[in-house]
């Protein structure tokens, strides 16, 4: 799931929860402008030959599981409610979804 989910989709979902803060120190911009520092920075090693993540976030690093989280969000709420068809019932937990 990591690397698979777009950084413009995740990076507007961790805007949007940035925004919800009763406390906007620091400023959003700011934290999101670290973020994008640390997703074009990410840099691992394989044999003797060095890769830089390019898309979505490596499953490594410690902010991947809630990044991803905030973007699965917005993937909900775009299939719950933007569809032809509604689920009764909707679960989800991480990746995995179960709807009738």
């Amino acid at each position: 799931m990591f690397p698979n989910i777009d950084n413009k989709l995740n990076l507007r979902a961790v805007r949007k929860a940035l925004e919800q803060r009763n406390n906007l120190i620091p400023s959003t911009d700011c934290t999101i402008e670290a973020v994008e520092i640390c997703l074009q920075s990410y840099n691992n090693q394989f044999g003797n030959n060095h890769f830089v993540q390019t898309h979505g976030i490596a499953m490594g690093q410690k902010n991947a599981c809630s990044y991803d989280d905030l973007a699965m969000g917005e993937i909900d709420a775009q299939a719950r409610f933007n569809g032809p068809h509604r689920p009764n019932y909707w679960l989800r937990y991480r990746d995995d979804v179960f709807d009738i």
